[in-house]
């Protein structure tokens, strides 16, 4: 796919995707307005300014999807489990904000492939959110998250865990609990600024 590339390793895409190669200008342009990276972001950038009749050049250091583009998991999902995070950053507006942009992000991609034609496997998938337990599986004290450390730690022995439940450092022989959730289901979330005696549940995307 790429003759050069900003990073080591090579993805799938690189290997087997073809796409057109450009020569540097050799020569002054002219246009609208000029996009700087031909990512999926620059690309999609530069494409819905043509829709709105604008003339728009895009350059690259290196070619079409040189960088983070070529090695996407082509995995589009919202950050369900930090918009707890967010909202305590920016409040409920700009989270609202958020999730929406990522519904609109989908919707677009989609369009796009539908008008042009685009083959590339695009299916809408059913999410899946996970709750840990927040009972140590040593002797079943609260843990609690640590949010410098992005780790769940007992305070009672010193047991620690990664931000998927598994074991970090002991005494706890075993990873916390994890669990399906219903979609309509409702759970406690716990985070740097909540501290509670109850059993909470910290959920995750699957």
């Amino acid at each position: 796919m790429l003759n050069l590339t900003n990073g080591l390793s090579t993805s799938v895409w690189m290997k087997t995707a073809s796409v057109p190669e450009f020569l540097p200008l050799s020569d002054d342009i002219e246009a609208s307005v000029c996009v700087i990276g031909a990512g999926i972001a620059g690309l999609t950038t530069a494409y819905l300014l043509s829709k709105e009749g604008k003339e728009a050049v895009v350059i690259d250091a290196m070619g079409i999807g040189a960088g983070e583009t070529g090695r996407t998991t082509a995995h589009f999902f919202p950050p369900d489990e930090w918009y707890v995070n967010v909202e305590d950053s920016f409040g409920t507006e700009k989270t609202r904000l958020v999730a929406d942009s990522f519904s609109t992000e989908i919707d677009l991609v989609e369009s796009i492939l539908q008008e042009e034609g685009i083959a590339c496997e695009f299916e809408r998938l059913d999410g899946y959110l996970y709750a840990l337990s927040a009972k140590c599986t040593h002797l079943g004290c609260i843990v609690h998250w640590n949010s410098a450390e992005r780790s769940w730690d007992c305070s009672c022995h010193g047991s620690r865990f990664d931000i998927k439940g598994e074991v970090l450092h002991g005494p706890a022989p075993t990873a916390l609990e994890a669990r399906a959730l219903d979609p309509e289901e409702t759970i406690p979330i716990t985070s740097q600024r909540r501290n509670s005696s109850d059993t909470n549940l910290k959920s995750r995307r699957e």
